[in-house]
């Protein structure tokens, strides 16, 4: 756990939870459909405090035998299904796990008390572009 906590940047993950169905479908098509449930702490992006989240992620992949992948310098004009994936030699499940936390995570995590913190700091009311123009005026 500890290291897929150093590789999200997160304080810390309780209660993580994967489970899920891999099947076998029609001409080598692998099928995993299943659940994450975590509970993450973060540090509140205004003040550092910890936040804790909880994450709960539907995941659906479809491994598909010798798929094409477009390049790297390929630009699509219709969107894929991004269920779908292609066949790896080794399908790994802590490696899509990790994946679905991390897309679930919270971009900006911001603690309940941010705006008190703010406030008491003096960043609720920055001034405004002529702030300055204001002060060499004298106010007038």
């Amino acid at each position: 756990m500890d290291e897929i906590q150093g590789l999200l940047g997160v304080s810390s993950i309780r209660r993580m939870m994967f489970e899920g169905t891999l099947t076998r479908e029609t001409q080598g098509t692998w099928r995993l459909e299943g659940h994450l449930g975590a509970t993450v702490v973060q540090p509140c992006v205004a003040s550092l405090r910890p936040v804790k989240s909880r994450i709960e992620e539907s995941i659906v992949r479809a491994f598909v035998p010798d798929l094409e992948m477009p390049g790297p310098n390929t630009v699509s004009v219709c969107p894929d299904d991004d269920t779908i994936e292609p066949l790896p030699e080794v399908i790994d499940l802590s490696h899509i796990a990790t994946e679905a936390l991390s897309l679930g995570l919270p971009d900006y995590p911001r603690h309940e008390n941010t705006a008190e913190v703010a406030e008491n700091v003096g960043l609720v009311e920055a001034p405004g572009p002529f702030a300055a123009l204001s002060v060499l005026k004298g106010g007038k």
